[in-house]
């Protein structure tokens, strides 16, 4: 899922569906930075995730970011979780 500011984009606030690829391993390299926590909202209808994309759009504005990505997870309550940097 992508996330972005600029509405004349035609990928604005798109979803992409795909196969996660594994990474090969998890060790970090010196030259590598600390990864970013990852933060998440858990939507669970339409109002809940207008919630999340505002929460989103406001870190982006903090970290003065044009767009970010996050990844979909479904859950067993039929709700998805929202997992982003």
């Amino acid at each position: 899922m992508t996330i972005e500011k600029d509405p004349n984009n035609k990928f604005h606030n798109s979803i992409l569906i795909g196969i996660v690829e594994k990474k090969s391993s998890g060790i970090q390299k010196d030259a590598e930075p600390d990864p970013l926590p990852d933060v998440t909202c858990h939507p669970c209808g339409l109002s809940s995730a207008a919630n999340c994309i505002k929460e989103v759009e406001k870190i982006m504005d903090a970290k003065n970011k044009d767009f970010i990505s996050a990844t979909i997870t479904r859950r067993a309550d039929n709700c998805v979780d929202f997992v982003y940097k």
